[in-house]
């Protein structure tokens, strides 16, 4: 990912600050709770009537469907019928360019003869294939990425409020995921602001795991649990973020 900072000025409105506000006291990365609300709202509209608009097909078909990951999540939330639509045009095309994609490297077979050079035919071979495994954004992937960008912009808006400064401190903070993409577009002070609290929130995690994995040998298992015992999940969440499952809001319909 390579974003070029731009020194512009950012503005936020009280809505926006309102919303980070509330994001800020769940305790969790407020980038990915705004990721998962986007895929939650794509998702819902996508199995209501999206999946045959034709702007949304046409999207479908340049992507060959959606990625593994959110295909898995329709099957698991979404109706067969809804299911059946999709697959349905997108079987039709890819039958369709697979064999305009045949026919291409027979006729490249047959003017292979003709050619002085090898590599002439094999360039030409090349870009045939390229048609096929060439393949833009799933959809899905394409509504959490325009999401990041919004949120990482409006993020940093948020934390030239004094207020909201002095709360991001005891928020869940941004996961190394979304600091990272963050401080792509960060100028020097946000990003030593960033990096500080981040230092931090490690060191503290660092030592609840130390303290978890000591409580798992024998000679300290009766030793009375704590907070330490779901540091090992929420280590993983601080890497990568938290796991965008649209799935209890599908299942309601």
């Amino acid at each position: 990912m390579e974003e070029i900072f731009l020194d512009k000025k950012r503005t936020v409105d009280k809505l926006t600050l309102g919303e980070f506000k509330a994001l800020f006291e769940k305790g969790e990365c407020p980038i990915c709770q705004m990721c998962a609300g986007t895929l939650e709202r794509f998702f819902y509209w996508f199995v209501r009537e999206r999946y045959y608009d034709p702007s949304m097909i046409e999207e479908l078909k340049e992507s060959h469907g959606l990625c593994q990951q959110h295909t898995w999540k329709l099957l698991e939330a979404s109706k067969p019928y809804i299911t059946g639509v999709m697959y349905e045009y997108l079987t039709e095309t890819l039958e369709k360019r697979l064999s305009q994609l045949l026919a291409e490297i027979r006729a490249l077979g047959e003017k292979k003869r003709g050619l002085k050079r090898w590599g002439n035919h094999q360039k030409e071979f090349e870009k045939v294939r390229k048609a096929l495994t060439d393949r833009s954004c799933c959809p899905a992937c394409k509504s959490i990425e325009q999401s990041e960008k919004y949120a990482s912009d409006q993020f940093l808006a948020v934390l030239k409020e004094e207020e909201m400064k002095n709360l991001y401190p005891k928020s869940g903070g941004l996961c190394f995921h979304h600091l990272q993409r963050v401080l792509s577009i960060s100028n020097e002070s946000e990003t030593a602001f960033l990096i500080e609290d981040e230092i931090k929130r490690s060191r503290r995690l660092n030592d609840e795991l130390r303290e978890f994995l000591r409580k798992v040998a024998y000679e300290y298992r009766d030793e009375p649990k704590g907070a330490e015992q779901t540091s090992w999940v929420r280590a993983a969440e601080f890497f990568v973020g938290k796991r965008y499952d649209p799935l209890a809001l599908l299942k309601r319909f």
